[in-house]
């Protein structure tokens, strides 16, 4: 099955510019203005997959776990959808909603293992996007002497990621504080 780290879309590319020379006729005009660099990294990517949850079994449908002490994944029911909202649209609060839907998990026939991979590919994560940009000079002040001086921003355009959703238990009860946010259960963006 797919590996923790599948990725299908990923897309990376860095960038550097250097100012030319500029021609004014004071010479530390000259001098301070050219040489600065500027540069870029941007890493676009599809988010990681979720793990399926493992099997949980009642004392009435027990699973395979109780009988051989191995754990077996939960089976993904048809035609439910695997999420309650698109995990990239930035158009729900992550404090209110629960995230993956419990109804699209149900556990195996007892003592018998899941027919379910450990991941599916479009049972995945938020996308992360990750922007850095520099920009700076290094200065000869002598043969032997140089200063440099540079600035580095990390998430330049100060984009919000949200938790990992918990996935590993279908059957753990989605809760609720008493001001309406949520508190644990399948799905929940701690």
């Amino acid at each position: 099955y797919l590996s923790t780290y599948d990725i299908p879309f990923q897309f990376i590319t860095s960038a550097s510019y250097q100012t030319p020379p500029v021609g004014f006729s004071a010479r530390w005009v000259n001098y301070v203005l050219s040489d600065w660099t500027y540069g870029v990294v941007l890493i676009y990517q599809s988010g990681r997959p979720i793990a399926a949850p493992t099997a949980q079994g009642t004392s009435a449908n027990p699973t395979v776990a109780s009988l051989v002490f191995q754990n077996t994944f939960a089976n993904r029911v048809p035609g439910q959808p695997l999420f309650t909202v698109d995990p990239n649209c930035h158009c729900y609060d992550p404090q209110k909603t629960f995230l993956l839907n419990p109804n699209a998990w149900e556990d195996p026939p007892s003592g018998q293992f899941s027919a379910s991979p450990a991941y599916y590919s479009d049972y995945r994560t938020q996308r992360r996007p990750n922007e850095s940009m520099n920009f700076g000079r290094t200065f000869r002040l002598k043969e032997r002497v140089t200063l440099n001086v540079r600035a580095e921003f990390s998430n330049i355009f100060n984009r919000a990621f949200w938790n990992d959703p918990t996935s590993n238990n279908h059957r753990a009860i989605q809760a609720f504080r008493p001001n309406g946010t949520t508190a644990s259960g399948f799905g929940w963006l701690n």
